[in-house]
């Protein structure tokens, strides 16, 4: 049986090829496997980078089912710039989804977690409102 971190190069081989479904399937794997020996911060990482894999090819539903919770257990665990990415993540599959108005609190979220972390204010006084799109925004790669 393939260990969790031979199961995520594989992942990244198959997300490089954009070969996107099977990346995401390849990272749900190494996930669980991850989640199995107790390395939940390696696990809520691959469940991003499913995300990211099912946001290139517009599957929504199952980017949002992938990133759920991860923002949540990236807090717990203290990490504040994986949790800056994982409600980017969070916000994008929102907003692909169509969810303008739980995207947009979602990205102003993130936005104040980068900022905070880099001291650096990344609002702009006309903040937009997101607008469906099929480009994938947030982290625009997997790790």
């Amino acid at each position: 049986m393939p260990s969790p971190s031979e199961l995520k190069e594989h992942g990244l081989t198959l997300y490089r090829a954009e070969r996107y479904a099977d990346a995401a399937e390849k990272f749900a794997e190494a996930a669980r496997a991850c989640e199995a020996a107790g390395d939940r911060g390696a696990a809520a990482e691959l469940r991003n980078n499913q995300c990211v894999a099912h946001m290139a090819v517009s599957q929504w539903d199952a980017a949002l089912a992938a990133v759920e919770g991860t923002p949540e257990m990236f807090r717990a665990l203290g990490d504040r710039m994986r949790e800056a990415q994982a409600v980017a993540n969070l916000a994008a599959a929102h907003d692909g989804a169509g969810h303008v108005e739980q995207a947009a609190e979602l990205y102003g979220q993130a936005i104040d977690l980068s900022s905070a972390l880099t001291g650096r204010h990344y609002r702009s006084a006309g903040r937009k409102r997101p607008r469906r799109r099929a480009a994938v925004r947030g982290r625009s790669d997997v790790t």
